[in-house]
């Protein structure tokens, strides 16, 4: 399979109804660059694709047409989009209950790099209220600083 056809199939694997499939075209060490303030690793990528496809059962990544090819690396452009109708929560975060609101994200520079026929790493070019931090801000959703795995509550802290 041709590297750009492994991305499309990643594509329609995290856009299905068990995005967990898509761990067949990710190395055990992954790795998701740019969309959050910390790395996520294959499996915390993995559950943020579940967690929006309950959210957000017609979440679309946009993947663009046009891909250009480095190397080892894949370059193209993504738009996500959906809409709100079931709750979206992510470990760490409060549920958001349904909106009923749909969002179409800005474009936003993507690279897969590849090892062998397997993604390695995605790095994500983000745009202002693009990706998981646009969505949560769309959201609402007041942001935790993000310490291990997806994210984690900041510790409350008393001043003297």
């Amino acid at each position: 399979m041709e590297r750009v056809d492994i991305i499309k199939a990643l594509v329609a694997d995290l856009e299905s109804d068990d995005p967990r499939q898509a761990a067949a075209y990710l190395t055990e060490d992954f790795r998701l660059i740019g969309e959050s303030p910390q790395p996520l690793d294959k499996d915390a990528f993995l559950e943020l694709a579940k967690a929006l496809k309950r959210g957000f059962p017609d979440w679309s990544y946009g993947l663009g047409e046009y891909m250009s090819q480095h190397g080892r690396v894949i370059r193209t452009v993504m738009s996500n989009s959906g809409t709100h109708v079931q709750e979206f929560s992510l470990p760490g975060l409060r549920p958001v209950p349904p909106t009923g609101f749909s969002i179409a994200q800005p474009p936003e520079a993507m690279e897969f790099e590849f090892r062998g026929s397997r993604i390695c790493v995605i790095r994500v070019e983000a745009a202002s209220g693009g990706g998981l931090m646009g969505l949560l801000e769309w959201l609402g959703v007041e942001l935790p600083v993000c310490t291990h795995g997806l994210f984690k509550k900041k510790p409350e802290v008393e001043y003297a």
